[in-house]
């Protein structure tokens, strides 16, 4: 069952097991289910092909499955299988069962119950609560307008900081290297931090926006889901050399999905990005400020800011132009060749794991260095032997909680304890070791007998 239809038929046990697994692509519809169950089985024609319309409530031969996908209710009453929230499933060739065996993890919110009369009880109480859960792109919110408001408004209110600097002799932008200097001058540990704190206020400030949730747990909610699947998608990929069905581009599930690890990763790299460089905006604006006062030597931004002192406008008029301008840098650098992703572009990487297509990787991704041996091996793998599939570990992202992705700072905060007994264990053995080294190294060998 979804929303607007129904249909019934007989079907072998292990096909209902295989509907069962297929919900980790979260179809809302039948045609996304049929979709899905590519996942785990290779068929000419769809296993439901031979459905009617309408319910069906008898129980034949081994028993009775349901799946309500608008309720989010699975209903068992079979002596073939007991259904479960996540397991293994056995793919089907076409031909037969393999011994490949695929995990699958479904997503929380469905239930599962053993009793007709039960699912009964509960099915319109639970498709009401669904209809009135509308969904959300959350990305509207991570990366639109409302969130570059929030960068602009809180910096705007930081300029004082930039006041004791009125002195500094920022060059002007006729200067083939003035834009690294101004950085440079307003890159202090000072602007790291402020540009680190104005990331966490964003991450962890509730919206209403977000159904009063904060960024960090809208980023968070679905991570691990998500990983989960695109590891069952990679062991498929590896085993049988094809690509795994995508999710339709008009679904629920890729129009309101979560976050996973890869846009988890991105996504900091993004706010860094235009925190950064709203900060340097800003700054230039108040230095052109102070210079029409007289005050400091002119930060000719032309290329960032309006040429005239006097065209900078302020309160809300000078929010709506700073937005607009962070929109349009912001847009440009997800769709533009990252450096630091192998020149691939980010807003695809993003659009790749929102698919849940894992994310493919050759020997001339990594080997990337600038040893001359290292290039020729690159250039030099066949492509037979290039598949492979690229994780991102977030070595890079600031250790603090806020940009953790531990859902609570009491599982984050014992992590940090272990590791910190560990480090002072590394730390004394590393000591005890070099002693030792220390005291053979300067030992007096003429004392010894042979």
């Amino acid at each position: 069952m979804d929303a607007q239809a129904v249909i019934n038929g007989k079907i072998h046990g292990s096909i209902a097991d295989a509907v069962i697994a297929s919900l980790s692509a979260e179809p809302e519809k039948i045609a996304e289910l049929e979709v899905a169950l590519g996942r785990f089985n290779k068929f000419d024609q769809s296993p439901l092909a031979s459905f009617r319309s309408g319910e069906n409530t008898r129980s034949w031969d081994a028993g009775l499955v349901i799946v309500d996908m608008a309720a989010r209710v699975i209903v068992a009453e079979s002596t073939y299988d007991s259904p479960s929230a996540e397991g293994e499933i056995c793919y089907h060739n076409g031909n037969h069962a393999t011994d490949l065996s695929l995990p699958y993890r479904i997503p929380d919110d469905w239930l599962i119950v053993f009793s007709l009369l039960e699912y009964e009880s509960l099915r319109h109480p639970r498709r009401d609560e669904r209809v009135q859960q509308l969904p959300s792109d959350i990305r509207q919110v991570l990366y639109g307008r409302q969130m570059m408001e929030f960068i602009v408004t809180e910096f705007l209110g930081q300029e004082k900081i930039l006041e004791p600097r009125q002195h500094q002799n920022v060059p002007p932008q006729n200067d083939s290297a003035s834009r690294q200097d101004r950085e440079e001058i307003l890159d202090s540990e000072e602007d790291d931090t402020l540009i680190q704190q104005m990331h966490s206020r964003w991450l962890m400030a509730p919206r209403p926006d977000l159904a009063g949730r904060t960024p960090r747990e809208v980023i968070l909610d679905r991570l691990s889901f998500i990983d989960f699947d695109l590891r069952s998608r990679e062991l498929q990929w590896s085993a049988l050399n094809e690509c795994p069905p995508p999710l339709p581009r008009d679904s629920r599930a890729y129009l309101a999905g979560g976050v996973g690890r890869h846009e988890y990763v991105v996504y900091y790299d993004f706010m860094r990005y235009l925190l950064r460089e709203c900060w340097i905006r800003i700054s230039g604006d108040q230095s052109r400020k102070l210079d029409a006062q007289g005050n400091a030597t002119t930060v000719d931004a032309s290329s960032i800011v309006p040429t005239n002192p006097e065209d900078i406008p302020s309160g809300k008029d000078r929010i709506g132009v700073i937005v607009e301008w962070l929109l349009e840098i912001g847009n440009a650098w997800l769709n533009r060749p990252c450096k630091d992703l192998n020149g691939r572009i980010p807003a695809e990487v993003i659009e790749s794991e929102r698919c849940r297509i894992p994310l493919l990787i050759s020997p001339k991704d990594v080997l990337v260095d600038d040893c001359p041996i290292c290039q020729m091996l690159a250039e030099d793998a066949e492509e037979p032997f290039a598949q492979g599939f690229w994780h991102f570990d977030g070595s890079h992202i600031d250790s603090l909680f806020e940009f953790s992705t531990y859902l609570n700072r009491e599982e984050w905060e014992k992590e940090q304890l272990k590791w910190q007994v560990y480090t002072e264990e590394f730390e004394r053995q590393w000591t005890k070791d070099r002693a030792a080294a220390d005291a053979v190294r300067n030992a007096d060998y003429d004392d010894i007998p042979f």
